[in-house]
C-alpha cells in the first residue's frame, strides 16, 4: 500500500474507533483501499488503545459499576466518548465486580449461567455486538489464519518446495519456529528485483504496519534468522510500502516482506517457476 494511501486508511481507522461506526458505513469514501487491509489496520490499532486504556479501565471499575446500577448499559458505558473501550472486556470488568468468587472465564464463556437476568442479557449483548474482541471473533481469525497457513502449504507443494511446517517442528522439539522452514532454500525476488535467498517462510493473516512490524512482529522473525538464517514473511492483507524501504529503521535485509506467495521463485537447481 502506497504511503499516502495508508495515512487515509489509518485516519479512517481512527474515525472509527473514535467515533463508533464500522467501516462498512463508510468504506464508499475509500473504494481504492482494500477492504480486508481497513478491518485489519483498524483492528490493529484498536488492539493498541485498549493497551493504553485497559489499566485505567479497570481502576475505574467502582465508577462504572455504579453508572451499570443507575441504569446505564454495558454497552453504552463501554462506548461512552473519551473512553471507546471494548464492551465485551466492559462486561467482564463488571461480571467480576457483581459475582466475586465466580468463574468469571466460564461465565463469560457460558453467560447463561448468569443468573440475574439483567446482567444475563446485556453480557449476551457485548458478546454479540463487540466487533474486535468476542471469543467468536477470536475463533474466526485463528480460522483465517490456519486457512492462510494452509494456502501458503499448498502453494509451496504445487512448486515442488519441501518443507517442515510449525507443527512438524514443535514435534521434534524445536522452540520458536517459523509457520514453514523450508529443507532446501530457495530465492525470491527483492525489493531492487534481485535474487534474495530465504530459508523459512511466516505467514501473517492481517496488514503489515511499521508499529506492527517493529513492535509486535520483528524480534520474533529475527529469532527465526538467527536460527535458520534469512527468511521471508507474507502480510496477506498487504502492508505499508515503506516497510520494504532500507530508508525504514525497521528495515532488516535478511526478511523480505511480501503481500502474496512470491513469484518467480528460483529452486537450489537453478530452475526458475
Amino acid at each position: 500500500m502506497l504511503k499516502a494511501d495508508y495515512h487515509r486508511a489509518v485516519a479512517l481507522c481512527k474515525a472509527s474507533i473514535d467515533g463508533g461506526f464500522d467501516l462498512t458505513t463508510s468504506h464508499t469514501s475509500v473504494e481504492s483501499l482494500p477492504y480486508d487491509a481497513l478491518q485489519s489496520l483498524r483492528r490493529q490499532m484498536f488492539s493498541r488503545h485498549i493497551r493504553k486504556v485497559d489499566w485505567r479501565c479497570k481502576q475505574r471499575t467502582k465508577e462504572f459499576l455504579t453508572q451499570y446500577r443507575k441504569g446505564s448499559r454495558i454497552i453504552d458505558i463501554a462506548r461512552q466518548p473519551g473512553l471507546r473501550y471494548s464492551p465485551y472486556l466492559m462486561a467482564r470488568i463488571l461480571v467480576g465486580a457483581l459475582e466475586p468468587g465466580a468463574a468469571i472465564a466460564q461465565l463469560m464463556r457460558t453467560p447463561s449461567l448468569i443468573l440475574d437476568e439483567r446482567l444475563r442479557r446485556e453480557v449476551e449483548e457485548c458478546i454479540s455486538d463487540d466487533r474486535d474482541y468476542s471469543p467468536h471473533l477470536d475463533r474466526v481469525r485463528r480460522g483465517v489464519g490456519a486457512e492462510y497457513e494452509f494456502v501458503l502449504q499448498q502453494k509451496l507443494r504445487a512448486r515442488g518446495v519441501a518443507f517442515e511446517s510449525e507443527s512438524d517442528l514443535r514435534q521434534k522439539g524445536a522452540y520458536k519456529t517459523p509457520d514453514m522452514l523450508l529443507q532446501t532454500p530457495m530465492a525470491v525476488k527483492g525489493p531492487r528485483n534481485e535474487w534474495v535467498i530465504v530459508s523459512w517462510i511466516d505467514s501473517k493473516a492481517m496488514f503489515g504496519d511499521e508499529h506492527t512490524y517493529v513492535q509486535e512482529h520483528q524480534s520474533q522473525l529475527l529469532s527465526y534468522v538467527n536460527r535458520y538464517g534469512p527468511g521471508l514473511v507474507i502480510y496477506w492483507f498487504g502492508y505499508v510500502e515503506t516497510l520494504v524501504s532500507p530508508e525504514f529503521d525497521g528495515y532488516k535485509k535478511d526478511i523480505m516482506v511480501k503481500a502474496d506467495f512470491p513469484s518467480p521463485i528460483m529452486l537450489p537447481d537453478g530452475q526458475v517457476l
